[in-house]
């Protein structure tokens, strides 16, 4: 896959998912690198490796799937090639997140939300993201997602007090590149745009700005914001990036498993910022309770 991505140097290859290719000389070492991997392993193990190199000065080309560039800005020279993203995990320095005490060793993320930071997303209130899916999971029905009458009710205690932005991706969206999980019909934006026409829907806005894609837009609205409802996946790797408070719903896969691995790791990914409280809740109604206690001013919260 290396030489066939046109990579030059000494490659290591990993599941026709990672290339790194590694040029010395007398000044020190090239890397070009490609990933195909999952979006959540690329930003807990890939993308901290390469900004590591790149902040090293040794980082030359990146390669990636189609909507990735946002997530490389830092490259010098970046390209995406039209593939799918694949089940795999990370490089050979930092192979899988599950494992701890994790290796931080040149592992230093990207500071998104400095980068992303902008005068354009803002609100008449604060803004609060609630992230979803509903896809198979390891070839098994849908486990980490928010069904609708929790959703409903999410939005109804928040919505006086936050501007939602509610994002759970679209096959056919534009920049959005799939993986081996298929996505399931839900009927959650029809929903919300019935009962509470003022949640803003992210595939609405890709619509309005259509000179950015899936991701570089999700990171300017993220850089904007320091409340997120995630689940289980990707998306709650991106809510961590950005400090400020992510309240994970996680009942099935590897990170529940690891008891520390949302304390630990992922509190880490805002290295630039202060760091993030990220909190994992096992049932709806301990998701409710959490962002009733942290999420609303003192003088909203009604005991039950």
């Amino acid at each position: 896959m290396c030489q066939d991505l046109g990579l030059q140097g000494e490659c290591v290859e990993t599941n026709n998912c990672l290339c790194l290719c590694y040029t010395v000389h007398a000044e020190g070492t090239d890397v070009e690198a490609a990933y195909f991997g999952e979006l959540g392993y690329e930003l807990q193990l890939y993308s901290p490796y390469i900004y590591n190199l790149h902040t090293l000065g040794s980082l030359k080309k990146t390669i990636g799937p189609y909507g990735s560039a946002a997530y490389n800005y830092f490259s010098p020279n970046h390209t995406e090639a039209e593939s799918r993203r694949h089940n795999c995990q990370g490089t050979y320095v930092h192979h899988n997140p599950h494992h701890m005490p994790f290796n931080y060793r040149n592992w230093q993320p990207p500071p998104y939300k400095q980068h992303y930071k902008n005068n354009l997303l803002v609100f008449d209130k604060p803004l609060l993201i609630i992230h979803n899916k509903f896809t198979w999971e390891w070839a098994e029905p849908p486990a980490n997602f928010i069904d609708i009458p929790t959703l409903l009710e999410l939005v109804t205690m928040l919505k006086p007090h936050f501007a939602i932005m509610y994002i759970r991706p679209l096959a056919h969206a534009r920049g959005y590149s799939l993986d081996d999980s298929d996505m399931l019909e839900f009927d959650d934006h029809d929903t919300l745009r019935r009962k509470h026409p003022e949640v803003l829907l992210f595939d609405e806005l890709l619509r309005q700005y259509h000179e950015y894609d899936f991701n570089r837009l999700q990171l300017m609205l993220h850089a904007n914001c320091d409340h997120f409802i995630s689940v289980l996946g990707g998306n709650a790797v991106i809510a961590s990036y950005f400090a400020g408070v992510n309240v994970v719903y996680a009942v099935k896969g590897h990170e529940t498993e690891h008891t520390t691995e949302y304390g630990e790791l992922y509190r880490h990914f805002a290295v630039h910022s202060e760091q993030a409280i990220v909190h994992r809740v096992r049932a709806y109604s301990e998701l409710l309770d959490y962002v009733r206690q942290h999420y609303l001013p003192e003088d909203a919260i009604v005991t039950h």
